[in-house]
């Protein structure tokens, strides 16, 4: 059911929550929105958008051109974007961990502001060179935008579908932790649309390792459409408490 903002954080303990952020988190700071990059990219490379997914349109342009344009394209809707609004609040707070499917650094450049460490992980290899490895670790499901393949580095920007393809271990690890996190925790997942697949992917990933744990976390999502429809649906597998 819909809740009021300010009584999921009567109940939120910094310390015992995990942040799942999305693309709607980033917007405020002028990250492009999905749409925004999928429309950008069918221009660029001259590619009919109509019906397809974010990840078709960028394999469609990775096939006609090259990988380095493609990355190329994206960087240059990310190259001057700066952390600003309630992202420059999460420093202040020691979070259990954080994750993003987003590929901007905002998070990093919050935490940097505030002389705080942070160690991210957006590769196998960050696993193994943790420069602060007591700090909060900020997960990258999706890859960083200054680390890819085309520029010869081991790790990749996940955006078509064979980076989904060539990354299928990476993200067993990170689920792996994501499950480890959850163990009695809380977990809010802000900036995304319960119509998007990817929060379909991420809640049902969270329900399903919550309904075998013997000690569940509590799941809130803080959206930026009313779906009163789905929530309902998600709520009855599992879900907790739904944010407009």
């Amino acid at each position: 059911m819909s809740i009021l903002l300010s009584t999921m954080i009567e109940g939120v303990d910094p310390s015992n929550t995990v942040l799942f952020f999305g693309s709607g988190s980033s917007v405020p700071s002028g990250a492009p929105s999905v749409a925004k990059i999928i429309e950008r990219v069918g221009r660029e490379f001259n590619i009919d958008t109509e019906g397809f997914s974010l990840t078709e349109v960028t394999s469609i342009a990775e096939v006609k051109k090259s990988r380095s344009e493609l990355v190329g394209c994206l960087r240059s809707m990310f190259n001057k974007i700066h952390v600003t609004g309630a992202l420059l609040n999460l420093p202040l707070y020691s979070w259990k961990n954080i994750y993003t499917t987003n590929y901007d650094k905002l998070v990093e450049q919050s935490y940097e502001k505030k002389n705080k460490p942070l160690s991210v992980v957006s590769s196998n290899y960050d696993f193994r060179e943790q420069k602060y490895p007591e700090a909060a670790k900020l997960y990258k499901l999706h890859g960083c935008i200054d680390k890819d393949i085309s520029d010869g580095n081991q790790s990749r920007i996940i955006i078509s579908e064979a980076d989904y393809d060539n990354t299928s271990e990476y993200r067993e690890y990170l689920w792996d932790a994501f499950k480890h996190d959850l163990n009695s925790s809380n977990i809010v997942i802000i900036g995304y649309s319960l119509a998007d697949p990817h929060i379909k992917e991420i809640v049902d990933r969270a329900i399903s390792i919550n309904n075998k744990s013997h000690s569940p976390a509590t799941i809130n999502l803080v959206l930026y459409t009313k779906d009163e429809s789905r929530a309902l649906l998600l709520e009855r597998r599992g879900g907790e408490g739904f944010l407009w």
